[in-house]
């Protein structure tokens, strides 16, 4: 027997509850959105992605349940970063799916580096819980501290870079 993956995901969120989504449906979501729904999952579509994703944050604030953030590949994940960067920094629970670009396909204009993008989401989180990091930018100590351990900060705030 041959179970699609956007078939096997969707079966494994609703067995672990997820029965709230948000997003923006494009080619590369709308299998695994539809799936969802067809199990019964509520789906909220979203004019914007950042919009998607805030919704999932203010619900999953409130709620007893995981919501998903279903989003298409590329610029429909880039557009969720300011929402998504909020929810990380306040430890909202969320789960976030995003299309991904055939492999075939080099010159696609969704082929960016999604995996790249949301771990440097996660490495400042993480760096900010860390260090306790609160940077103003005309304060060298609050920068400083807010950089990982080896790592010098170079320059002066209010120096201009030629």
């Amino acid at each position: 027997m041959n179970v699609q993956v956007f078939e096997a995901v969707a079966d494994t969120l609703w067995q672990l509850g997820v029965r709230q989504v948000f997003g923006v449906a494009g080619s590369g979501n709308y299998r695994m959105t539809h799936a969802l729904k067809a199990r019964g999952a509520h789906y909220v579509s979203a004019r914007h992605e950042g919009g998607a994703v805030s919704m999932a944050d203010a619900f999953s604030r409130v709620a007893d349940s995981i919501p998903v953030v279903s989003v298409h590949q590329g610029g429909g994940l880039t557009n969720t970063i300011t929402g998504l960067t909020e929810a990380v920094k306040s430890h909202t629970q969320m789960i976030v799916l995003s299309g991904e670009a055939p492999l075939a396909d080099r010159t696609s204009n969704f082929r960016i580096g999604q995996e790249q993008l949301v771990e440097a989401v996660n490495r400042l989180e993480a760096m900010a819980r860390r260090r306790g990091c609160v940077a103003w930018p005309d304060h060298e100590a609050h920068l400083q501290a807010c950089l990982p351990r080896g790592v010098e900060f170079a320059g002066h705030v209010g120096e201009k870079h030629a």
